[in-house]
């Protein structure tokens, strides 16, 4: 039997919210990841998997444009502004 030797990549971010939001962004996409008190993501990995690294840099890197650019108070409803 051969063992996988299993690592944590930790992602900081600035508050829970984030956390979850990002945690569940990441279990959406194929990822197991789960938010941890800090505030920060903790993603299992195992060593030496290249791909799973990539593909974790890349819907992180994702995800941050899509909460600079969202309005995550808002979760996911339709906004409407009026103009002055």
């Amino acid at each position: 039997m051969r063992q996988a030797d299993v690592s944590y990549q930790a992602i900081q971010v600035d508050n829970s919210d984030e956390a979850t939001s990002l945690a569940s962004y990441l279990n959406e996409h194929g990822i197991a990841a789960f938010a941890q008190e800090g505030p920060e993501v903790n993603v299992p990995l195992v060593l030496g998997d290249m791909d799973s690294y990539e593909k974790l840099a890349l819907l992180t890197k994702s995800w941050r444009w899509f909460w600079e650019y969202s309005d995550s108070g808002l979760m996911g409803l339709p906004m409407y502004v009026k103009e002055d």
